[in-house]
């Protein structure tokens, strides 16, 4: 909470025609004031508090007419014309809170709401799965239909892998065998002559078919 140093203050004579040492004391003292929500008054056993405070200077206030001296010390004559008062304070601070606080709720009722719109959402598309917060963005968006893309798309390479599998699979062993026919064949030995060995083709039916029948 700031104080208030209104512009026609440059109009006013009280103003105008006090001292430097006055004018300080009179605006630093409408400060402390607004600090400690004295509501314009500053106390006698307070006074020495308020930086470079002077008895005289004070009094020359009263005589200007912007304080009055009372009792507890001195009161700041147009304090609660120009400034905010302890109670219009405490009463902005609680109103602050309650808009605060409602605006919570508003939002934590709008977010449940949205929750529960997408869930049924997805409980409708997907029947027998239920829906959970995980399955929902913080921002409430749907993403069943990316969910369903998304299992499409595993649903084919699961279905294209066992293909593949079922094409390795050995039926009488029951093992998955290496397509590749140049696998298990044997390498050519250099020391022999190229006439004398078995051709490439052979070799590969003897490898694969245990020799010719």
């Amino acid at each position: 909470m700031d104080s208030r140093f209104p512009t026609y203050y440059l109009q006013d004579r009280r103003v105008l025609k006090a001292s430097p040492t006055a004018f300080r004391l009179f605006v630093i003292g409408s400060a402390w004031s607004v600090s400690n929500m004295t509501d314009g008054l500053i106390p006698t056993d307070d006074f020495a508090l308020i930086p470079l405070a002077q008895t005289h200077d004070a009094e020359a206030l009263v005589s200007l007419g912007l304080w009055a001296k009372v009792d507890a010390g001195w009161q700041i004559v147009d304090f609660l014309k120009i400034q905010t008062s302890a109670s219009q304070f405490e009463n902005a601070l609680l109103q602050r809170r309650a808009n605060e606080a409602k605006r919570q709720r508003e939002k934590r009722a709008k977010d449940k709401a949205a929750l529960e719109e997408a869930q049924k959402a997805l409980a409708l598309e997907e029947p027998g799965e239920l829906p959970t917060v995980g399955t929902v963005s913080r921002d409430c968006h749907v993403t069943s239909e990316r969910q369903r893309k998304g299992k499409a798309e595993a649903e084919e390479e699961a279905r294209t892998m066992n293909l593949t599998s079922q094409e390795n699979l050995n039926k009488e062993t029951g093992e998955l065998e290496d397509m590749n026919p140049w696998k298990n064949l044997p390498l050519k030995d250099e020391s022999q002559e190229s006439d004398s060995g078995p051709n490439l083709m052979d070799q590969f039916m003897n490898t694969k078919f245990g020799g010719a029948s």
